[in-house]
């Protein structure tokens, strides 16, 4: 199990520390991913910097995240990446179109979640509805989305892909900036 200890120093920066407990520790060698481990202990470099979160369900699947970015498993990494923007949207779509357009998050003839292409698609056409609320969603926002989910899918169904944690590394700001806007979007829709 990894648990992750939250500090702060002496200027008021949060650190964190993940922590193994031996069993995983020996069950998964973690020195090909990292080194060197020292008591099974790693500072933490976050990928995604979100403050607050409410939601149980998110802030669980944030900590996974940013675990997994310090563990540098970009597979695993890219795989929740688009699930976190999949679940947003999911999200978003239901707070601000509940029932009355539920097609546009709901297959109701298949009763599960429309496919995260359908949910971009469908989020893509409703763009306007979101202007005044934030200026920063376009459509290059929606193209970088399709990128993660393009990503995201290769990660889990291709034995072929090249997926690296520098490429993770160098689109963090870009992973952020996608990640933070989804979510005050959740929060702002009335």
């Amino acid at each position: 199990m990894i648990e992750i200890e939250k500090t702060k120093d002496a200027s008021g920066t949060t650190r964190q520390k993940l922590k193994l407990t031996e069993d995983d520790a020996a069950r998964f060698d973690v020195t090909q991913w990292i080194s060197p481990v020292t008591d099974t202990e790693i500072d933490v470099q976050n990928l995604l910097s979100i403050e607050l979160i409410e939601d149980e369900f998110y802030k669980k699947l944030i900590d996974e995240i940013n675990a997994l970015y310090n563990y540098k498993f970009p597979t695993s990494l890219y795989i929740l990446i688009r699930k976190l923007l999949e679940n947003l949207l999911i999200e978003i779509l239901r707070k601000k179109y509940g029932t009355r357009e539920i097609e546009l998050y709901f297959n109701i003839h298949k009763n599960r979640f429309n496919d995260f292409s359908v949910l971009l698609d469908n989020f893509e056409l409703k763009l306007n509805d979101f202007k005044t609320i934030t200026s920063g969603l376009d459509a290059d926002t929606i193209a970088k989305m399709r990128k993660y989910k393009k990503t995201g899918n290769a990660a889990a169904h291709s034995i072929d892909t090249n997926i690296t944690i520098d490429k993770i590394r160098n689109e963090k700001d870009d992973i952020n900036f996608i990640v933070n806007l989804l979510l005050r979007l959740w929060r702002t829709i009335v």
